[in-house]
C-alpha cells in the first residue's frame, strides 16, 4: 500500500512540477517557424537563383545574337578583332548577371558549305567542354555556326541539384544561331 501511496505522489509532484509548461503557449510560434523556415529559405533561395539564372540566359543570347551579326556582316572579319571582339561584344551584355572569365564562358563559331552540313554536335566530353571549340567567322556567303556556353555554378543546395545539367556541379547554359554571311 505504501507503493501505491509513492507512485500516486510523484505523479502529482510530477504533474505540479511539469503544468505551467504542458500550459504555456510561449514560444510554439518559433519553435513551429525553426522547422518551416530552413526549407522555405532554401526554396525562396532556389527560385531567386533560377530566375537569375533564366535573366542570365536571355542576356547570352543577346549577347550571341549582336555578335553574331557582326559576323554575318563581315564588321569583325574586317575589324580585325576577331574571337577576342566578339568576346567583348557578347561580354557587354552579360557582365550584370554573368561573368566574361574565359574559364566559364566558351565560343565555338564554324563555317559549313551548306545548311544540310550544319552540325550541332554535343559540346560536352565527359562533362566537360571539349577541347575542339573553334572560331571560324568565315567569308561572305558561308554557312556559320556560333554557339556560346556559359557554366553557371549552382549555388542553392539540394534543389539547384534539380537544375544542374552535366555530371558537375553547373548547368550548361548555352546559346546557338546558324547563319549565311552577306556578301561582303
Amino acid at each position: 500500500m505504501q507503493s501505491s501511496k509513492n507512485v500516486s505522489l510523484r505523479r502529482r509532484l510530477g504533474r505540479a512540477l511539469l503544468s505551467p509548461f504542458l500550459k504555456s503557449k510561449d514560444g510554439t510560434a518559433a519553435i513551429e517557424f525553426g522547422i518551416v523556415a530552413i526549407p522555405f529559405f532554401m526554396f525562396l533561395m532556389g527560385i531567386m537563383e533560377m530566375s537569375i539564372l533564366f535573366f542570365g540566359g536571355v542576356a547570352l543570347e543577346n549577347g550571341m545574337v549582336e555578335a553574331a551579326r557582326q559576323v554575318r556582316t563581315g564588321q569583325l572579319q574586317f575589324g580585325g578583332g576577331g574571337a577576342n571582339q566578339f568576346r567583348d561584344v557578347v561580354c557587354d551584355s552579360i557582365d550584370a548577371f554573368m561573368s566574361c572569365d574565359p574559364s566559364e564562358l566558351y565560343i565555338d563559331v564554324r563555317t559549313f558549305d551548306d545548311f544540310g552540313n550544319v552540325n550541332f554536335e554535343d559540346p560536352l566530353e565527359d562533362d566537360d567542354l571539349g577541347d575542339d571549340l573553334q572560331f571560324d567567322p568565315g567569308q561572305g556567303g558561308d554557312v556559320i555556326l556560333v554557339r556560346v556556353f556559359y557554366t553557371w555554378d549552382i549555388l542553392t543546395p539540394l534543389i539547384g541539384e534539380l537544375f544542374v545539367n552535366t555530371g558537375g556541379e553547373y548547368r550548361l547554359v548555352s546559346s546557338a544561331m546558324a547563319f549565311r554571311n552577306e556578301p561582303f
